[in-house]
């Protein structure tokens, strides 16, 4: 079965905030002027954990040209920022750039009810694609590519 795809407006895409590792508040905006690709996941969902090896890889390839930022649904109880920096960095080794969504900036300007969701955004801030559910490694290539066309 084919994840579902929302096709969006040309218009800029919606703007959130997240915190960074360090505790410093990140907007989706401040990014714009290269291309963004924005996945939410959470540590206790088996499919974000089954396309994370797929994003890390592809930031160690594309990381100087695209900007990748995944976000942890951060809700305090399933998800701490705690828990979530143990998963990406100590329990897998992923050196992919780790957000939290602590106060859900980012689920409410997307109404994520579902994970994993992926942005593809362009450099000009307008989305490219809205993938909700799993990304396999090919198709998450092809959008890399056409973010870089």
């Amino acid at each position: 079965e084919e994840p579902a795809s929302v096709p969006l407006s040309e218009d800029l895409t919606a703007d959130f905030h997240v915190l960074d590792e360090d505790g410093n508040t990140v907007n989706l905006s401040d990014s714009f002027g290269r291309p963004i690709v924005v996945n939410f996941f959470a540590t206790w969902c088996p499919p974000c954990r089954e396309e994370l090896p797929y994003f890390d890889s592809a930031c160690e390839r594309y990381g100087d040209r695209i900007r990748f930022m995944v976000v942890d649904l951060t809700d305090g109880t399933s998800d701490t920022v705690e828990s979530a920096t143990a998963f990406i960095r100590d329990e897998n080794g992923y050196s992919l750039p780790l957000f939290f969504d602590v106060d859900f900036s980012g689920v409410e300007a997307y109404q994520i009810n579902a994970i994993p969701v992926t942005l593809f955004i362009r450099a000009d801030g307008s989305l490219l694609h809205m993938q909700i559910g799993m990304l396999d490694e090919n198709t998450l290539e092809d959008y890399l590519l056409q973010l870089l066309a």
